[in-house]
């Protein structure tokens, strides 16, 4: 098989008509995207198959991986989200629609948003924060360095249990609310110095990483959310710099601009708004930058 070409000049090289007439089948398409998508995706999984040439028995145990998969997703989990961050694939397509300009990188959402987070004044504390507390403040400014007032910062982090978000279902929930920028688009809140998880390894995709010898950890981070008006959503982190799994994220979020310093102070060491803490506490500094809405650009070769 040859590296050069197309993907439909691969399929070719192999001698297999079959690819042709599957390509084929797709002529009667009225949407040139989804035809073209459709034909890009069977020629790249044919290659595949003739690549590894799969027993029927192993075929009948990835489809009944993928089945699985499926089963085991529901309200509060999502199986398919989590094999698709495992695999990179997120940040791939996190990559391939990068906007250019200054804003800040964006990283892979995961399957933990949560819409419904309560509101807290700027300098507030997150609910149900535990750990070394942390101030974190930063500013939201359009691309062009303007402030934004009232954009909408979310943040959730997870706690001493090593557990995100909706991770508890109606249980509890882990540390989560938004903020709302001032006047010069400044935001901060008391939160706590992030913590290493793992991701979810109780269902078919553990199974996985487990058969591959791959730990489920994640870097420790912070996880924001920020909205504005006319301006494009960012999801993105605040990865912890000098952590050892900046290296060995498992679902490869880490990305240049993310990584920054959290200043640890002693207990007694005023902090930012006065209050006075008895035992450590650290702090650290995120500006966010959003570009304009809509200004998502798709790649058109893939990441090297």
């Amino acid at each position: 098989m040859t590296t050069s070409g197309t993907t439909r000049d691969r399929a070719d090289d192999a001698g297999d008509p079959l690819v042709s007439r599957v390509v084929g089948s797709f002529d009667r398409c009225q949407d040139p995207r989804l035809k073209t998508v459709m034909g890009s995706l069977t020629e790249h999984l044919h290659a595949f198959l003739q690549e590894v040439r799969p027993t029927e028995t192993e075929w009948a145990k990835a489809l009944e991986f993928l089945v699985s998969v499926g089963q085991f997703t529901n309200d509060e989990r999502r199986e398919l989200v989590l094999l698709c961050d495992v695999l990179g694939a997120s940040a791939q397509v996190v990559a391939l629609n990068t906007v250019p300009g200054g804003s800040t990188p964006q990283t892979v959402i995961g399957p933990y948003v949560i819409d419904d987070s309560p509101e807290i004044a700027v300098g507030g504390v997150l609910p149900r924060v535990e750990g070394v507390p942390c101030w974190i403040e930063g500013t939201v400014t359009d691309a062009a360095g303007r402030p934004v007032r009232g954009a909408r910062v979310e943040v959730w982090e997870t706690d001493d249990y090593r557990r995100a978000g909706a991770e508890y279902g109606n249980e509890r929930a882990a540390p989560r609310a938004h903020v709302m920028t001032d006047s010069s688009g400044r935001y901060a809140f008391w939160g706590s110095v992030p913590s290493p998880i793992e991701v979810p390894q109780d269902g078919p995709v553990g199974t996985l990483l487990h058969a591959l010898g791959r730990a489920g950890h994640r870097a420790p981070h912070l996880r924001l959310r920020v909205s504005a008006q006319h301006l494009r959503t960012v999801v993105t982190h605040v990865f912890v710099a000098g952590h050892p799994l900046l290296e060995d994220d498992c679902v490869f979020g880490v990305r240049d601009g993310l990584v920054q310093r959290f200043v640890h102070h002693p207990g007694g060491t005023p902090a930012p708004d006065g209050r006075a803490l008895d035992g450590e506490w650290a702090s650290v500094r995120f500006d966010v930058a959003l570009a304009p809405a809509g200004s998502a650009r798709a790649l058109t070769a893939p990441l090297s």
